[in-house]
């Protein structure tokens, strides 16, 4: 399985992460994110988190918000 996000996709998900949310993930952790992406919602969201300093586990909340984002990316990458 593969993420269905391109690079660009991934790109303009980590703008609405800020706009949205205000998390910001450090240039290292996008880079490794885009080079080597999540292919499930799950996984994505967490790998996201870790990167952004925050331990999923912990922030349950934070979780929910940010699998939101997601989720809505992975389906709009789906219906192009």
């Amino acid at each position: 399985m593969t993420c269905p996000l391109s690079a660009n996709q991934i790109n303009n998900f980590f703008v609405d992460l800020v706009v949205t949310l205000g998390y910001l993930v450090p240039p290292e952790g996008k880079g490794c994110i885009v080079e080597n992406p999540p292919a499930t919602v799950n996984d994505f969201t967490d790998v996201v988190m870790w990167e952004a300093g925050l331990a999923p586990e912990r922030h349950p909340k934070d979780r929910e918000w940010i699998r939101e984002i997601v989720a809505r990316h992975f389906a709009a990458a789906t219906r192009v």
